[in-house]
């Protein structure tokens, strides 16, 4: 967590965007959530960006605990992600158009150090489409 945090610093203390937040999930501590404290859009919607942390992987999702399904669905299909499952109270979604996930080596060489600067990057693509940021 303290990798990204580092890199989303650059986000978090320009003036443009100055709201974002990330943890590590309570719940699920694999998982690192980021979202924006101030987003204007589907603000009805509570809904964050998690990045989950495999023995040999990182995955991607879109992640709300709100009970209107109709306007999660609505959201979800508006951003071009797919339902995915539901686990702890919350509905996880997969993107339809971004990464789902990455292996931590495209090369087939095994490795359990995630390269966290493509990570960082498909994490910016993810939260510009989910009007994070």
């Amino acid at each position: 967590m303290d990798i990204l945090k580092e890199k989303f610093n650059i986000y978090e203390n320009s003036d443009s965007n100055n709201s974002l937040k990330i943890e590590i999930d309570h719940y699920y501590p694999g998982y690192i959530n980021i979202w924006n404290t101030s987003m204007k859009d589907y603000s009805d919607i509570s809904r964050w960006f998690s990045v989950g942390f495999y023995h040999d992987e990182v995955r991607f999702y879109l992640v709300t605990n709100n009970l209107d399904q109709d306007k999660v669905k609505e959201y979800a299909h508006t951003v071009e992600f797919s339902f995915s499952s539901s686990s702890g109270g919350w509905s996880w979604y997969k993107s339809d158009t971004l990464y789902s996930s990455i292996k931590y080596s495209d090369d087939g060489e095994k490795t359990e150090v995630p390269d966290f600067e493509q990570i960082f990057r498909i994490s910016m693509e993810y939260l510009r489409k989910l009007y994070i940021v």
